[in-house]
């Protein structure tokens, strides 16, 4: 079975807040992320027209597979979200979100949430699905195992979201109660791959080229879900094509490699003017973390309020000549 849009085991940039805006996925592509989505979106954020929320859905020129993630938990609000997404921005997909972990989120009786019932959940996919239909759009679902580990509930959710017609299933090894700790455990994975006929993408854990082989074997997934490690490194992405494609696995970059993909990633969120200057803060740490003299410039990025100078603080940073242009490790995905 081939994967998620027809694509062989695409590697997906997974939605991250405040990170996978449209200039993060621009380059998040050039580095071979087959497809790429918004950060999650809140449907009702969509129908009542925040300008935020509608921001943070529109495409890069030209991006393409491209989804929009959405998160809510009334079923109609929903299809209203999708309805309204699909006409004013027509995206290739749209992604429902069924795991996100956040207080916030769990309150609104959204993304974990909706783990904790089934047929809740199916009726909000179910809706989806036939407001995406009308637009020839397909929806598909993001979830992780269950609330908790003693409520594994991923299976009915997974077939309910089948039968309410999801075009493929996304699955976290973690449960909403887990958070981000420990390990995820892939064997889920592999269990909903044999209960379900749509395709099912594995995430968790899943930080360099090896972790993805490892993956497709042990679970027979059809794509892979790319999260923190793309977020801290979006080069990542063409080792692990790489790997997938039994070609030589190229080195992981020289940190002058990843400082030009940030460079670039700044230059275009300040000329989209899209992206807080806080945020981009952070971004830029992340990149530069672990790195020989990161403390040091890490001080002048902290100390930046724009654009023109967060790239003034990198000047010389990871230049081949200069310390700190060693490689650098991938974090922790997913």
């Amino acid at each position: 079975m081939r994967g998620p849009l027809g694509r062989d085991h695409p590697l997906v940039l997974s939605p991250l807040v405040d990170v996978t805006d449209a200039a993060f996925r621009s380059v998040a592509s050039e580095w071979g992320a087959d497809v790429t989505c918004s950060e999650m979106v809140s449907a009702a954020g969509l129908v009542h027209g925040n300008a935020k929320s509608w921001r943070l859905v529109q495409p890069w020129p030209g991006e393409s597979p491209y989804g929009v993630q959405l998160m809510g938990g009334d079923a109609d609000e929903v299809a209203h979200a999708v309805e309204a997404v699909c006409a004013r921005v027509g995206p290739d997909f749209v992604d429902l979100n069924l795991g996100c972990p956040s207080p916030n989120i769990l309150r609104s009786c959204a993304g974990g949430f909706l783990l904790r019932d089934p047929a809740r959940a199916a009726r909000v996919v179910r809706a989806a699905v036939d407001a995406g239909a009308e637009h020839g759009t397909p929806v598909s679902v993001k979830m992780r195992v269950g609330p908790s580990w003693d409520r594994p509930t991923f299976l009915d959710v997974g077939r309910e979201a089948e039968a309410a017609g999801a075009a493929w299933c996304t699955l976290h090894g973690r449960t909403v109660d887990q958070g981000y700790r420990g390990e995820a455990d892939w064997s889920t994975i592999a269990a909903l791959v044999d209960a379900l006929s749509v395709p099912v993408v594995g995430n968790g854990d899943l930080r360099g080229p090896d972790d993805v082989l490892r993956m497709r074997d042990e679970t027979g997934c059809h794509g892979f879900f790319i999260a923190r490690a793309a977020m801290h490194d979006p080069t990542v992405f063409r080792r692990m094509r790489q790997a997938l494609d039994g070609a030589p696995v190229s080195a992981p970059p020289q940190l002058a490699a990843r400082v030009a993909a940030l460079r670039t990633y700044l230059e275009r969120a300040g000329a989209s003017d899209a992206v807080h200057p806080a945020v981009l803060k952070r971004q830029a740490t992340r990149f530069v973390s672990g790195a020989p003299g990161a403390k040091a410039v890490r001080q002048r990025l902290q100390s930046a309020g724009s654009v023109p100078e967060l790239l003034v603080a990198l000047e010389g940073f990871g230049a081949p000549d200069a310390p700190g242009s060693l490689e650098v490790a991938a974090a922790d995905d997913e």
